[in-house]
């Protein structure tokens, strides 16, 4: 009868470790949890798109597993579909709700080792926003609560937004495209809401990035009067406008200020790339380098060959049908402007972000191969090779780290309903009622809002095209 070691781990429970480390790997992500939602959106039916994240965001709610730890994301993702719908009072509920329940993901030098928990957890951890998700969510609440007319409420937003703005002033995103266009539209915001002063910075902030429909006018008129009204940026919309430094500003007028946001952003996919390469992504992060002991963990891997690939997290283009919009009020008609790419603001930030995503996925790795062996040597001691055959504490420890491989996914979430660019349009009226019809350019279905626009005041609408 064999004899038994006080310490030696039983075949039984052997093979359970590796039957654990397997099924670790074998539970579906956020992208497939979320496969038949994208796939109604794909088709442009949103209303069972919407049927569908319900159900999810119920389980989120009621606290089940893994859903209760994507619930502010199912917020944005239900958020973005009420606006498509039409549906921006409830729309501003998912979007405030989601924004208080979200803390921001760190990939400064600081934060790198903590933030691979985030980017490696997958199903395990409240979801963490990327800073330009963070951004949107404030942007468009501010939008869906102008279409409402709560200007007061559309005010906080752009409070927020400008909060995340700031984060960019000290990175080579300053004068990015998407910067300009937050403040035009925070300036919007304040304009609306009759808070001159306040919209008066955001217009010259934007001014600095881009030029953007009415921005030049609504300079000069709202700096007539006031010591910014010989400012470069004033001086420059003058000169756009072909008014002389003295000229008289244009008169104020009554109009409809239409934003339209299409298309998709790019959505996280895992792909794995060779360690050599993305340990030498981490270089071109910012001050991000592994810990002296990291270092010399991952020196002894490679030079025992221990490991060869890495899963990491890029970000990958969605197709947009809409093109832009044709609008037409009042006699008026045309093409909304292009204001803002958010598609490429993301994959440049993401890029940006590369060193200490690269970090985080390496010092994951790291761990899975010295929880390997850990388990080896421990089986080793325990006499596994003896109960069961020779060779079978590396078994074992193989098992497990592949099982860890697999289960170490990157986290693919991330907000799949995002637009990915935004329109404007600034139409002028006469006071009174109007009906606007918005059409998407390569969508069919015109929308039809009717407006009623006060004397000397301005009326937003929104239209979220998928």
């Amino acid at each position: 009868m064999p004899r038994t070691l006080p310490h030696r781990l039983s075949p039984g429970l052997a093979l359970l470790l590796v039957l654990l480390a397997l099924q670790l790997g074998a539970c579906g992500g956020y992208a497939q949890r979320m496969a038949s939602v994208h796939d109604r959106v794909d088709r442009a039916d949103v209303s069972g798109a919407l049927g569908t994240i319900d159900q999810l965001v119920g389980r989120a709610e009621d606290g089940r597993s893994p859903e209760k730890h994507d619930l502010p994301l199912l917020l944005l993702e239900r958020g973005a579909l009420l606006q498509a719908a039409g549906n921006h009072d409830a729309a501003v509920q998912d979007f405030t709700a989601a924004d208080q329940m979200m803390e921001m993901l760190d990939l400064t030098p600081d934060g790198f080792s903590a933030a691979a928990r985030y980017l490696f957890s997958d199903d395990l951890t409240l979801y963490r926003p990327p800073v330009y998700e963070k951004l949107m969510i404030n942007l468009l609440a501010m939008s869906s609560f102008l279409h409402l007319g709560r200007t007061s409420s559309a005010r906080v937003e752009a409070r927020r937004a400008r909060v995340l703005i700031e984060f960019f002033q000290s990175t080579e995103f300053a004068d990015h495209p998407m910067i300009g266009a937050a403040n035009y539209l925070i300036g919007v915001a304040s304009e609306v809401a009759g808070d001159r002063s306040s919209a008066l910075l955001f217009y010259r902030d934007a001014w600095r990035v881009a030029p953007a429909p009415g921005l030049a006018e609504s300079l000069v008129r709202l700096s007539h009067g006031t010591p910014q009204a010989r400012s470069a940026e004033v001086l420059e919309a003058r000169q756009h406008l072909g008014l002389g430094p003295d000229d008289p500003p244009p008169a104020a007028r009554e109009e409809i200020i239409v934003l339209g946001f299409s298309g998709l952003a790019p959505r996280r996919q895992a792909e794995r790339f060779p360690v050599g390469v993305v340990y030498a992504w981490i270089a071109t992060g910012d001050g991000v380098a592994l810990t002296s002991e990291q270092q010399a963990q991952y020196n002894r891997i490679m030079a025992d060959g221990l490991l060869t690939w890495v899963n990491y997290p890029i970000l990958t283009r969605v197709e947009n049908r809409v093109r832009g919009f044709d609008v037409s009020a009042s006699g008026h008609s045309g093409a909304l402007d292009h204001l803002a790419d958010i598609e490429s603001f993301a994959l440049e930030e993401w890029d940006r972000q590369k060193g200490g995503i690269a970090a985080a996925a390496i010092t994951r790795a790291i761990t899975r191969v010295v929880a390997r062996e850990a388990v080896r040597a421990g089986g080793r001691a325990a006499g596994v090779d003896d109960a069961l055959f020779p060779g079978a504490s590396w078994l074992i420890g193989a098992a497990v780290q592949g099982g860890m491989q697999a289960a170490d996914r990157p986290d693919t979430r991330g907000w799949t309903t995002l637009p990915a660019h935004i329109h404007v349009g600034r139409i002028p009226v006469t006071p009174g009622e109007h009906t606007v019809r918005v059409q998407p350019r390569g969508a069919s279905g015109a929308r039809e809002f009717t407006v009623t626009v006060p004397e000397g005041g301005q009326r937003v609408i929104v239209l979220r095209t998928l």
